[in-house]
This record gives structure tokens, sequence and C-alpha cells, in this order.
């Protein structure tokens, strides 16, 4: 027994209270209730804000120290208190006290138990995943591309990225135009990396989406402009145990940002009162309403990218390039031709070619497989792709005449006619579709050309009437375009 009372008179305040050896107002008021807005106190006043900026694993390392540290007080508090309580009853003093005490307990833990399940435990979990360095949200690739003039972020906008795209802006100090291709990621991470577009005056551009965070960064662009099939793709922010009304203030950040940049108030209340189980892709009218995008670009003036990683296997790239119907139709049906295509495209794809000097490397590959299937396709076939040929002409006739005879009869050595300048989206991709139902009809159907003599009749036929209409002098020329 003396070697208890030893024990006991040696031991420390923390354990005093542990065993409920403390008065109860000490182990109530003073242990429980002060050293509990103490805590909340130093938490609120803490530099959050800087710490995670700066390294971004040890606050996340941090934040979960934190929360086992109010796991393990808020049990010792209310174990001492309890116990104090207990004591305090059996010492012959009154029970309402005692009573009020472990009321007040049991009120407080039940909050505090909430908060620990439905926040603390999915924070301490995806937190640790971030102290260890495996972002759950992926990772990201950072490629120089055209010369070392443009640089693509590709991926998740997580810790570490704004390192190293900065380290490759020192590296290559040419770069204009940084191409943001990212379903979105960590919103401090996308901060600092808009800080460091805004700083260095890059253009910012996506050649096929940039949604939720990557928004953030996209805004920070002296120009910002959008592939005319892209998109932008805007909802309220999340983290795991966060709940509605947490990231106000992080809202209003952010808000006033875009504001500043230029952005209608409208188009930002809208962006972010979309629930993040939502997602918020505007038109294109709206965005260059409300001044998110300044532009599209020339279809040589920035390089293709968002394209992914090609390989034998992956042809998601090559879907892009060439839209699902005619590249599958290549695949089936002209393998070879199919092959050549994807070597073009794995050689000059990470030298960052841009749209229209790809497709004018692409398309002269395509139409030789065309013009060689035309005699063995449908009928059907043939007049749907007369009919868009027409619906080209009539568009580059409708700006300069001269455009039609530029993209019927390209001179030899010139650069590849760019037809997304005078072309719209939806006829160049009527003109693949139709190129598809060529190469499937004449490989599927077996279709018998015509005999020689039938080609000279209808040929002479449709000669005769075209020179009716614009005069021998225009047919002569169109026989011999280079005479």
């Amino acid at each position: 027994m003396a070697w208890h009372g030893f024990e006991r008179e040696g031991s420390s305040y923390i354990a005093r209270h542990w065993r409920g050896e403390l008065t109860l107002p000490l182990s109530y008021w003073a242990n429980n209730t002060l050293l509990s807005i103490a805590m909340m106190a130093l938490l609120l006043s803490a530099p959050w804000r800087q710490f995670v900026e700066k390294s971004p694993r040890l606050y996340s390392a941090a934040i979960v120290g934190v929360w086992i540290l109010l796991f393990v007080v808020t049990l010792w508090q209310a174990v001492g208190t309890w116990r104090s309580a207990n004591t305090y009853v059996g010492a012959g003093k009154r029970r309402f006290w005692a009573n009020t005490a472990k009321i007040t307990l049991i009120i407080g833990l039940i909050a505090t138990g909430k908060e620990i399940v439905f926040s603390g435990i999915p924070q301490i979990i995806e937190y640790a995943k971030l102290a260890a360095g495996r972002d759950p949200l992926g990772t990201y690739q950072v490629r120089i591309m055209r010369n070392a003039t443009e640089l693509e972020v590709a991926g998740s906008i997580v810790f570490g990225l704004t390192d190293d795209v900065s380290r490759a802006l020192d590296a290559h100090p040419a770069v204009r135009i940084i191409h943001l291709n990212s379903l979105g990621g960590r919103v401090s991470e996308a901060r600092n990396l808009r800080n460091l577009i805004s700083a260095k005056k890059l253009t910012t551009f996506t050649g096929i989406g940039c949604y939720s965070a990557c928004t953030l960064a996209y805004a920070a662009g002296a120009k910002r402009l959008i592939a005319t099939d892209a998109a932008l793709g805007f909802h309220q922010y999340a983290f795991p145990g966060a709940k509605p009304g947490d990231l106000d203030a992080v809202y209003e950040v952010d808000k006033a940002d875009w504001l500043a940049r230029g952005f209608t108030r409208q188009f930002i209340e809208r962006a972010f009162m979309t629930p993040h189980t939502d997602l918020w892709k505007p038109s294109h009218d709206e965005l260059f309403a409300a001044h998110v995008v300044t532009g599209y670009p020339d279809s040589n003036e920035v390089a293709m990218s968002g394209m992914g990683t090609l390989d034998a296997a992956n042809a998601e790239g090559v879907d892009l390039l060439l839209q699902v119907p005619l590249f599958e139709a290549l695949k089936t049906h002209e393998r070879k031709t199919y092959d050549q295509l994807m070597s073009v495209i794995r050689a000059e794809l990470p030298r960052g070619r841009s749209r229209a000097e790809l497709r004018g490397m692409v398309l002269p590959i395509v139409q030789e497989v065309v013009m060689r299937k035309l005699p063995y396709a449908s009928d059907q076939a043939l007049m749907s792709f007369v009919e868009v040929i027409m619906k080209q002409m009539a568009a580059l006739r409708s700006k300069d005449p001269a455009l039609c005879y530029d993209y019927l009869f390209p001179a030899a050595g010139a650069a590849p006619f760019d037809a997304t300048k005078y072309l719209s989206a939806e006829l160049m991709r009527k003109e693949l579709a139709t190129m598809a139902d060529l190469v499937r009809s004449a490989s599927e159907e077996k279709h018998k050309p015509p005999s020689s003599a039938e080609i000279d009749q209808s040929v002479a036929r449709v000669y005769a009437a075209l020179s009716e209409r614009h005069g021998d002098a225009a047919m002569r020329k169109l026989a011999n375009p280079t005479g």
C-alpha cells in the first residue's frame, strides 16, 4: 500500500488526471474545457497555408499527427474527468455536479466521435497516403514540345508538379505556351501552378480538356486558348471528411482571382455553385461571353497534345486524330496503311507537331487508299463522298476561289494546305466519316468497277456539261492545272 502511495505522489500531472486523482473543477475546467479552447486557438492560428505550399508531405504528416493527438487528448480528458467525478461522489460530495460533468462529457464525446469518424478517419487515410508520397489522385507528365517553345502538363495536378514545371521552364526559357490537359487535382498545387504561369506570362491552352482544379491554373494565362473540340469543367472542391461550408473561405479567394482576371461574376457564381458530384461544362459561346477563353489557336499555332502514350496496344491518340470510324476502317481493312500511320504518328507527336502539320502528313496516306478504293465503293458511299467534297469547295470558294485550286492542286514542296483555317470541324469530321465508308464499302461489298468504255462515256458527259456551264477555257485549265 505504501508503494502505491509513493507512486501516486511521484506521478506526473498527466497520469494523476488519467487516474482521476485531481479535483473535479481542475479536471473539468482546466484539463477539459480550457485545454480544448487552447488547442483550437493553436490550430486556427497555425500558418497552415504556408506550410502546405512549402512542404506538402510534411504538412500531410502533421495533419495526421494532429488528428491522432486530438483522439488521444480527447480520450485522456474524458477518462480522467469521468474518474474525477466518481471520486468526487465517493468523497460524499453532491452528485449534481458530478452528474452534470458526466452528461457534458457524454455530449462532447458524441460530437467529437462524430467528427473523428466522419472527418478524422477519412482525412487520416488521405493525408497518410500524401505523406508517404502516394497521392491517390495519380501522377502527371511534363513534356517539352515544338522546339522547346511549348510545354504540356498531362495527368493529375498533385504536389510536386509546380516545381517540375518551374525547372522545365528554367531549362527552356523560350517556352511561351503551356498545355493543360488534366481532370484536376489538388487545389493548393493548382494555385501554385497558377502563380507560376502568371509570373511567366504564359499562354494557356487545352487540347482535350481542363477540369476542376486545373481551371485555376488555366485562368492564369496571358491568353487562354482552347481547341475546338475541347472543354473546361467546373464544380466545387472536395476533400475526404470536408463538410458543407468548410471550403467557403477557399472559394472566396479563387472567386476574387477570377474577377480580377476579367471573368463575369455570373459565370463565377455558377461555377462555384455546381456540386462536386456534378461537372458543369459550359459551351464555348458561354466561355467566350464570360471572358474565360480568349480565342481558338490557329491550327498551326500550337502543338497537338493530350494524345496519351502511343504504343502498339494503345490507339487512344489515333482515335482523337483520325476519329473512330476511319481509324477502325483502316485498321480492319488496310492494316498496312494503318501500321504506316501509326509509325508516322509515333515519330511526329513527340516532336510537338501542330494539328495542321500532322494532318498534312497523315491525310495524303489516307487519300491514297481512298483513291485506290473509289472504283470498288458503293454508289451511296461515292455520292456521300462527292457531296462532302462539293461542300468543301463551296466553303473555300466563299472565302477565296483561289483556295479551291490550292486545296486540290498543292504546289510541290509547299507547306501542307491548312484546311482547318477555312473548313468547319463538322465538315472535316464528315470528310473522315465518308472516307471510312468508302474504305469499308470497297472492302466488304466487292463492287465491280466500270469498264474503260463506261468511264469514258461518263467523263465525256460530265465534261460536256461543265464546258457548257463554265466554258472551254476553264475546262482546259481543269484538265491541265499546271500547264
